[in-house]
């Protein structure tokens, strides 16, 4: 494998795996959001990174990009 191939794949992979992890934080946040509040008020507590962030971007906007990721990937990468 050269390393135009190589480098394609790492920088995929790492897409890839961006992806994943923000797909994670998104559930995570709407884990917390299921969860009744342990603080007495919730005027203090201070809402989680994922939660601003998932204000631009929906669960379903994050989940056409990691499948965009993997088509990509496997269009570039054939099994060979």
């Amino acid at each position: 494998m050269d390393k135009n191939q190589q480098e394609s794949r790492r920088s995929a992979t790492n897409e890839f795996i961006s992806s994943l992890d923000t797909l994670k934080a998104v559930l995570r946040s709407n884990d917390a959001e299921k969860a009744p509040p342990k603080a007495a008020n919730l005027e203090t507590q201070v809402p989680p990174k994922s939660a601003e962030l998932f204000k631009e971007k929906d669960l379903e906007t994050l989940l056409d990009d990691a499948v965009q990721d993997i088509e990509r990937y496997m269009s570039e990468h054939p099994q060979e």
